[in-house]
């Protein structure tokens, strides 16, 4: 058989790394060239080598894999991604090794070569003896289709169908909601890690269930372009100053690091409980090592998601995010992202100026983990969230904050909601919508890995293209009291600021409307509520109203409007601190 070379590579975050795969008889010769990543078949034996970089260095490669069925390589995985392996002669994320998506298709022990033929490409070029062989198999399926994840490829030709068919009698019950089909949640959960999490399944598939069975329309959210709707204003790109950096993983962890247990919560996403007990960050790295192991969690695992993480100068606020100015109110300006430190309870500390009010946020960081699922819930009351989605796949459904609504989850603001209860809501509340945020697979670059990005493969237009459509840094207000329930298909990671402002003075006054009336008229009085509860109630509406009365404070031109809006909230809960109903003597 003659030698034949097959060019091979894969694009992260607008970077080509190149690598070869040689087909030749017999070993390499001790002078062959390459360069490190590149890969070698003897045809004779099977055999394949790797080079390691340098000269004259190629190395058998170890193509066992683990229990699990996870590649479990001794040579180093090229540097552009620590997460590669090599996969028959692909370099491909090790991401999709979670157990479960190659079932009775990997090896399971350690020792065994893995024989099952990816049906993902990322051939850029083929040689002639590529193209004339090509008819002969192009239509042999392959032994085991590989995880329903998205790659990102270097043309429209090669790039798979990845969960657009639906499966056989699934169907919609309303006309409009038939974008659901072509999602196909149920099978983006299977195959995800998110299916990991045993006690996690049954719910998101009751959920999936839900939303195919409404009768009436879901609206889906672009990701596109600006849009305003009823329960959020999608900004599109996050804006930063232009010295502000990308985040990473890195800065992330910096900020935990900081935080420590005082200054961050631990959220049970299983229970959606926080954490009462100590929690270590150590839990955290040894939750993260399971997942990427393909450990599965069993009924009665925990899923801890560490929420509430405050930026630090070392860590998020490096990427300077600023909040778009708002389209009413005083705060015109832009705000950027600052440090807690002196920052009110209600997330603002302005500073006044001639022209304009400049305002210091509190933003914090919300790290989900796979199969991570939050019940209907809404983000404190009275308050609207700056969030900015900036890795994972994560699905958010959400309603507004209308009286009717708000009226259906007053179960939930003195307990947590069971599955039983998120059903019943998905299928009653009014007004969904429906956000789904998705991020290309990618792991970090290095340039110690082949490299060329000018190569005819791929021109700078098509590059450019390919860098605007990448979901990174995605920014989006949600609304005051916005009711969400949100479902993380991977590990996931955003950022938050709430914040109270002018603007949103039409919808508190609804709000507060909604929340004096279920004090004063259904839960003072209900025995079937714990006193514990109702005081916790009555302390989030109470921040809420002197939140807002520093915003009129702060804004004398408001301060009317703000007062006239709190104060028969502000009589209700006079009356409800006295009530041995809320708090017994």
């Amino acid at each position: 058989m003659s030698t034949t070379t097959q060019k091979l590579a894969f694009k992260t975050k607008g970077k080509i790394y190149n690598y070869t795969v040689t087909r030749a008889p017999g070993d390499p010769p001790h002078n062959f060239p390459g360069s490190r990543g590149d890969v070698y078949v003897n045809t004779n034996n099977s055999v394949t080598w790797i080079h390691f970089g340098g000269n004259n260095n190629w190395r058998l490669a170890d193509t066992t894999v683990s229990g699990r069925g996870i590649p479990d390589q001794s040579h180093p995985s090229p540097d552009v991604g620590k997460e590669y392996r090599l996969f028959n002669t692909e370099w491909v994320g090790r991401t999709l090794f979670y157990k479960g998506f190659w079932a009775g298709e990997l090896a399971t022990s350690k020792g065994r070569t893995m024989e099952v033929t990816p049906s993902v490409t990322t051939t850029i070029a083929a040689t002639e003896y590529e193209a004339s062989s090509q008819d002969e198999d192009e239509d042999e399926p392959p032994p085991s289709p590989p995880p329903a994840k998205k790659r990102k490829l270097n043309s429209e030709e090669a790039v798979p169908v990845v969960n657009d068919v639906p499966q056989p009698g699934r169907k919609v019950r309303h006309s409009a909601n038939q974008f659901l089909l072509d999602l196909n949640l149920h099978e983006q959960w299977e195959s995800n890690p998110s299916s990991l999490v045993e006690s996690q399944l049954h719910k998101a598939k009751r959920i999936f269930d839900e939303l195919l069975n409404l009768d009436h329309p879901i609206r889906l959210l672009p990701t596109e372009h600006p849009t305003i709707s009823d329960t959020c204003i999608i900004v599109g790109p996050a804006r930063k100053h232009p010295d502000g950096v990308a985040p990473t993983f890195r800065h992330l962890v910096d900020d935990l690091c900081q935080a420590g247990q005082q200054n961050s919560s631990y959220v049970d996403s299983v229970t959606n409980l926080v954490e009462q007990g100590k929690v270590s960050i150590a839990d955290i790295w040894v939750q993260q090592i399971n997942f990427i192991e393909g450990e599965s969690f069993p009924m009665g695992s925990r899923v801890l998601c560490p929420m509430d993480i405050p930026f630090t100068e070392k860590g998020l606020l490096q990427c300077r995010w600023r909040c778009p100015p708002f389209d009413k109110g005083e705060a015109t300006a832009d705000m950027e992202v600052e440090a807690s430190q002196g920052s009110s309870s209600s997330g603002s500390n302005s500073t006044s100026s001639s022209s304009s009010q400049q305002i210091r946020l509190h933003p914090t960081s919300t790290w989900t983990f796979p199969g991570s699922i939050m019940q209907p819930r809404t983000d404190g009351m009275a308050c609207g969230t700056y969030t900015i989605h900036w890795s994972g796949t994560t699905l958010w459904i959400m309603w507004p904050a209308t009286l009717e609504n708000l009226q259906k989850m007053e179960p939930t603001f003195t307990s947590v909601p069971d599955i039983e209860l998120t059903a019943k809501l998905i299928r009653t509340l009014e007004g969904p919508e429906m956000l789904f945020l998705t991020e290309e697979e990618g792991e970090d670059s290095e340039d110690d890995f082949d490299t060329d990005s000018s190569e005819d493969d791929l021109d700078d237009d098509e590059e450019e293209k390919e860098r605007e459509r990448a979901p990174t840094e995605f920014a989006f207000y949600i609304r005051p009291n916005t009711i969400y329930c949100s479902l993380s298909f991977t590990e996931s990671y955003q950022a938050n600021i709430c914040m109270r402002e002018t603007g949103f003075l039409p919808e508190l006054e609804d709000i507060m409307t909604w929340a004096t009336d279920f004090l004063e008229n259904r839960l003072m009085t209900n025995t079937r509520v714990g006193h514990l509860e109702k005081a916790g109630f009555v302390q989030s509406f109470t921040e809420t109203v002197e939140q807002w009365k520093e915003v009129g404070k702060r804004f004398p031109k408001y301060k009317e409007e703000v007062e006239k809006i709190v104060g028969p909230a502000e009589r209700v809960l006079e009356r409800a601190v006295g009530s041995r109903m809320v708090y017994p003597s």
